[in-house]
């Protein structure tokens, strides 16, 4: 995400919405959460990133080697778990071979 001025803000997951073919990076605005909060959530992104682009490389063992790290440093934040949760999910199916790393959102219905 392009720095803002005063805005903070940490990648979440990068994902396939409906009606796009590219996937796109999610953000979470922090600016809202007291700022020992929002210095919690930040010292836990690069891990994060790095989880990230080990899945997108289909290394399950590298990215949940980062998750949990990130786990270790803000064990209250619930992002690192999902990741977790995703990858062992991940591991476990068939992906075709063009597949990016990217997860398919959920619309809400």
């Amino acid at each position: 995400m392009q720095d803002t001025p005063g805005l903070q803000t940490r990648l979440l997951d990068w994902v396939r919405v409906k009606g796009r073919r590219a996937p796109l990076r999610i953000y979470e605005v922090l600016n809202h959460l007291a700022p020992d909060e929002q210095k919690r959530r930040q010292e836990v992104q690069s891990e994060i990133n790095e989880g990230l682009a080990c899945r997108i490389n289909r290394d399950w063992d590298g990215a949940l080697l980062h998750f949990y790290k990130a786990v270790g440093k803000n064990p209250q934040d619930t992002l690192p778990r999902h990741h977790i949760a995703v990858i062992e999910q991940l591991r476990q199916r068939d992906l075709d071979e063009n597949w990016d790393g990217a997860i398919e959102a959920n619309p809400i219905a």
